[in-house]
């Protein structure tokens, strides 16, 4: 019981976020639009060289990142109802691996694919799923060196499945692993912290859950276990 109160009281807390950030996106959204003008306008009439140039592009790579935040916290405020449809999660995995192919070429990450045969179908929307896959190899990529290891593996049992993705990086810090899921939180330079918040929140819509496996120096290992039918 305390234990599915605590669960309430966050997800009333998260929701409350949520709504503020929404209020708060809206409203930033037009400006930002109507800076973004500016900029292209001004640089095809000024024609700036040399470091006037550079700060023009400073300047629109600086309102790019707010768009992506803004885009972020408008989509994790409010999500999409998922439509689910009986899918081939090995299809599905292989969709969001071709859409991070690049990210793994360039550092040359072996991709290692445990996928018996036989593996059912399950029942999610195949969209959002991609879209959560792509955010969790993303940043493996991100966490391993040069010649790294990916790890995916799917084991399913009478009702559910369970999918593993598990890199060889550079692990998480014991103090942020309980942050992970939390609305902007990121150790990233650039990145907008509401990566991960949307994972989860995708995978609960599924009546899923997601864990995450880590210690610094070695690796992390998401682990996502979705119904087969979650309707």
């Amino acid at each position: 019981m305390k234990e599915l109160e605590n669960k309430y009281y966050e997800s009333q807390k998260l929701a409350a976020v949520g709504q503020l950030s929404a209020g708060i996106a809206h409203e930033v959204r037009n400006p930002l639009s109507s800076i973004k003008m500016s900029l292209q306008i001004l640089e095809k009439r000024l024609q700036p060289e040399g470091n006037d140039l550079k700060r023009f592009k400073i300047a629109q790579r600086e309102v790019e990142h707010l768009e992506k935040l803004v885009s972020d916290v408008l989509i994790y405020a409010k999500p999409l109802i998922p439509r689910m449809e009986p899918s081939d999660m090995k299809a599905v995995v292989e969709g969001s691996l071709a859409m991070v192919e690049k990210a793994l070429a360039e550092k040359e990450i072996e991709v290692v694919r445990e996928f018996p045969a036989g593996v059912g179908e399950v029942s999610v929307d195949q969209a959002m799923i991609n879209q959560a896959l792509i955010n969790i190899f993303q940043n493996a990529a991100d966490a391993m060196d040069k010649g790294g290891r990916l790890r995916i593996s799917l084991a399913e049992g009478d009702d559910r499945l369970t999918l593993e993705v598990e890199d060889n990086g550079c692990g998480i810090d014991d103090e942020d692993r309980p942050h992970l899921f939390n609305p902007f939180f990121t150790r990233k330079s650039s990145g907008t912290g509401l990566g991960l918040t949307q994972v989860k929140k995708i995978i609960e819509q599924h009546g899923g859950e997601i864990e995450v496996r880590s210690k610094k120096g070695e690796g992390t290992c998401f682990v996502i276990t979705l119904p087969r039918d979650a309707r």
